[in-house]
């Protein structure tokens, strides 16, 4: 090869290696690197769709709820329990007839799944509330039918005993605190709140999960 020839491939190798070099040194060149126009940003809310996502699990509806918290506070913070029973009917069928009865007790039964056992004088109280009552009330409606007028019972818990099954029992004049009136449709619902002499909490259900 000439020297001629030999410059002229030296001279294109170095103009294919200019053409193949980036700037790495800062700033950048724009536009060749960088995009083009104005970042916008918008204010955008998302209406939900009700059982629409299906991402989100875990959920279950309050009638297939197995055990309810009731607390008075601390890092329990303050929750009551609210159960209803289903409607009451004003006979039994026995031998294909409908026959009427009178009652002489009513047990409540339910179980403590699990308990806060470090404080001491812990007493769950029951209350009978009115039928109307429903998922739209507040805390503080709740917490006001709460009187000792509406006193059902209670069940104090010793210190050794942090789950099992309880039963709260009605006898004589104090049927007259599960009485049904017109307005109640033959359904009983009652409250539960917990009193200790410190903030504490306990998880209770049915003795059966899921009934």
């Amino acid at each position: 090869m000439s020297p001629r020839w030999l410059l002229l491939a030296v001279m294109a190798v170095g103009l294919v290696a200019t053409a193949c070099t980036e700037r790495l040194t800062t700033p950048g060149s724009c536009p060749t690197f960088c995009p083009g126009g104005q970042a916008a940003y918008r204010d955008t809310v998302l209406t939900p769709i009700l059982n629409g996502d299906s991402s989100v699990s875990g959920y279950v509806e309050s009638s297939s709820l197995t055990s309810v918290l009731v607390s008075n506070g601390g890092q329990y913070d303050q929750h009551r329990a609210v159960i209803r029973f289903l409607s009451l009917g004003d006979s039994v069928t026995v031998l294909d007839t409908a026959r009427t009865f009178t009652v002489d007790s009513a047990t409540i039964e339910f179980g403590v799944q699990d308990r806060d056992t470090t404080v001491s004088n812990f007493v769950l109280e029951f209350y009978r509330l009115p039928s109307s009552l429903d998922s739209t009330a507040t805390f503080a409606t709740v917490d006001a039918l709460m009187t000792p007028a509406a006193l059902l019972g209670e069940m104090p818990l010793g210190p050794s005993l942090r789950s099992g099954v309880f039963h709260l029992t009605l006898t004589g004049a104090q049927l007259a605190l599960i009485d049904f009136q017109p307005a109640d449709s033959t359904v009983l619902q009652i409250g539960v709140r917990v009193r200790a002499d410190q903030p504490t909490a306990a998880r209770i259900g049915t003795p059966a999960s899921g009934t």
